[in-house]
């Protein structure tokens, strides 16, 4: 029988979903060099995307051209609608006003770029990088398959272990537009608000940090709730010193439904994925019936 099944169990769930990356993202060799292809193809089919005035000139021509055409758009739209609605009985589209679409206009007249290859270099060393834990991993697994006694398998398997720590550890430095929450609206982002949790975590009492000797788990995690609960008030006292406006009722109400909700011991949201945290968060900001609705 097997002595060390956990490391095993552990190890052996990360394997599958890497032999699959590596089959997708690294099988050409150089899985920068399939990037490059990648890059080279969309310079071809569409130039503009990489050129800073030509992509500047294109939007400025949508936006004339959406100016121009927006009253016979609408009377279009409305001949439409009120066909449909005539033929159903029922008001099917919302109508829709032109000066509320010139004025949302008006936010949005001035093109930005941001180049598509801006980090190629700093993207070229993390796929090098992930492409050596790849094959690492793969070359121990053939080390294993290949040992004769169950302890080498099972040291084998430990490397393979740190190799997959390392790979999760990989994903992380790429950057995920899911977790940016800096325009949901909210006062602090969630980057700063870890950044703060983290710093005051650092400074907590031994009690909070560490179950000592002798106390249970419930009675550490009562002592860690009541400090959780201090936590909204240092928060409230950052804020204030950022806008003295801040509703602070209004923050203490969401504090509560969030830290409910998205409790670190409650395991329900563990399944949600970030975008709609995100989405139900940014909502319940605005209103309780804006929540809802979303």
């Amino acid at each position: 029988s097997d002595p060390n099944p956990t490391m095993l169990t552990r190890s052996a769930s990360r394997l599958s979903p890497l032999y699959h990356q590596q089959y997708r993202c690294f099988a050409s060799g150089s899985a920068y060099d399939s990037f490059g292809d990648r890059v080279n193809k969309l310079k071809s089919s569409y130039p503009n995307l990489f050129n800073e005035s030509s992509f500047k000139s294109d939007q400025e021509s949508l936006l004339s051209s959406y100016r121009s055409s927006l009253s016979s758009s609408l009377n279009e739209y409305d001949s439409a609608r009120n066909s449909i609605d005539s033929a159903t009985g029922d008001a099917v589209f919302i109508k829709l006003d032109e000066n509320e679409l010139i004025n949302d206009l008006n936010t949005r007249n001035r093109p930005f770029y941001t180049s598509l290859l801006g980090d190629t270099d700093d993207l070229r060393s993390k796929i090098e990088l992930g492409n050596e834990y790849v094959s690492k991993i793969l070359d121990l697994q053939k080390e294993q398959e290949a040992a004769s006694t169950i302890e080498q398998k099972n040291l084998k398997m430990i490397e393979i272990a740190d190799y997959g720590d390392k790979i999760d550890e990989w994903q992380l430095r790429f950057p995920d537009a899911l977790k940016d929450t800096s325009d949901l609206g909210l006062p602090i982002s969630d980057e700063e608000l870890d950044q703060f949790v983290k710093e005051q975590y650092h400074h907590a009492p031994d009690e909070v940090r560490v179950q000592e000797p002798g106390v249970t788990y419930e009675q550490h995690k009562a002592v860690e709730e009541q400090w959780m609960k201090t936590l909204d008030d240092k928060l409230i006292d950052v804020l204030r010193s950022r806008d003295s406006s801040i509703d602070e009722n209004k923050f203490r109400e969401f504090c509560q439904v969030t830290n409910d909700m998205f409790h670190p011991h409650a395991i329900d949201h563990y399944g949600m994925n970030n975008y709609a945290k995100s989405l139900f968060r940014a909502a319940l900001w605005q209103s309780q019936d804006r929540a809802g609705s979303v």
